[in-house]
């Protein structure tokens, strides 16, 4: 694939947390110990959320910044991304939670590799928050799988 705006790699962001939330959502079916259940819809809860964070963040961004092109197409291969870790339903919370951890490794990789190609200091800053607003979210789902 071509270049990208930063508003089509944003609906792909979007996209993969309104998947991971399905995935989660399935785990949590499957999982044997009621706190993995619990613990894996909350998750599932979550990721919905990060979706529509993602989504409120394009609706206050400024046209420049997310009318921003890259030169790059960052892919989103869930299937692979899934096909790196390794569910069983006899796992434990903190189990789930290195899977989680794992996951958005992946996203977190996108979005570095962007603010590391950004063309402006706005569009930069704006990327740098999005990073931050992930990584304050992912600490929340591990403080939730330690105190379950």
């Amino acid at each position: 694939m071509g270049p990208m705006r930063t508003i089509d790699i944003l609906r792909k962001a979007e996209q993969f947390h309104q998947q991971l939330s399905a995935y989660y959502a399935s785990l949590g079916r499957a999982a044997h110990r009621e706190e993995v259940k619990q613990l894996l819809d909350y998750m599932s809860r979550h990721e919905l959320y990060l979706g529509h964070c993602i989504q409120e963040y394009e609706r206050g961004g400024s046209k420049s910044v997310m009318e921003a092109w890259f030169k790059i197409s960052p892919q989103f291969p869930m299937d692979k991304w899934l096909s790196t870790v390794a569910f069983t339903p006899e796992m434990t919370t903190e189990e789930v939670a290195g899977i989680a951890m794992q996951l958005d490794a992946y996203l977190l990789q996108i979005y570095e590799m962007l603010i590391n190609r950004a063309t402006s200091q706005e569009l930069r800053a704006s990327l740098a928050n999005l990073l931050e607003m992930e990584k304050r979210e992912e600490i929340k789902i591990m403080r939730s799988a330690l105190t379950n």
